[in-house]
């Protein structure tokens, strides 16, 4: 996972150089052999997220981002950012907040 920290945001971007928030969910399922049907994958309470479950977040409206919980915190992307890693508390702060989180569960 960390080996995306740097990557560069791009629309629609599924690498290896350019990523969208959710092509860092994809990258990250691949690299640790997981596929992304939904009958792998159950939700679990947004409070019990562990390093490797998917996050998706809201801010209001629709849900419109998602990245991927690590012992360090969200592994995601902003155009302006790249690909990087915040604690949740950091997104809270701007509004955003986990919606849904989703366990790999084959």
């Amino acid at each position: 996972m960390n080996s995306l920290v740097g990557k560069r945001w791009g629309h629609c971007g599924r690498g290896p150089e350019h990523y969208d928030c959710w092509g860092v969910v994809v990258a990250v399922a691949q690299a640790l052999g997981r596929d992304m049907d939904p009958k792998h994958w159950r939700e679990v309470p947004a409070a019990d997220a562990e390093p490797g479950d998917v996050v998706l977040l809201w801010s209001g409206g629709p849900l419109r981002h998602s990245g991927v919980m690590t012992q360090w915190g969200l592994l995601h992307v902003f155009p302006r950012s790249g690909v990087i890693i915040s604690p949740l508390s950091t997104l809270a702060c701007g509004g955003i907040r986990p919606e849904k989180v989703y366990r790999w569960a084959p």
